[in-house]
């Protein structure tokens, strides 16, 4: 969620050139999505979501990008290993 950008068009704009595929939000730091997202706390704040849309990591404060890379790939492999689980299992 873009919190602090008074032209998010633009920022859509380098995500689509970046080749970002995710969905991104877009917000002026209004009290709900505040509240619900628990931003309050701080940012930078980052979420990982699976599948369902559900939180399945929170990080507040800043992180590198090999880190961030690294919390995406052991998500992606946990996802794998669960799917596979599920199709042995039946």
């Amino acid at each position: 969620v873009d919190t602090d950008d008074p032209y998010p068009a633009k920022a859509r704009r380098l995500l689509a050139q970046a080749g970002v595929g995710y969905r991104i939000g877009v917000d002026n730091l209004s009290v709900p999505l505040t509240n619900a997202w628990g931003l309050a706390n701080g940012l930078p704040a980052t979420f990982f979501l699976d599948a369902n849309g559900k939180i399945v990591i929170e990080v507040l404060g800043g992180e590198s990008a090999t880190v961030l890379d690294r919390r995406v790939q052991e998500l992606l492999a946990t996802q794998r290993a669960t799917k596979r689980a599920t199709q042995r299992a039946r």
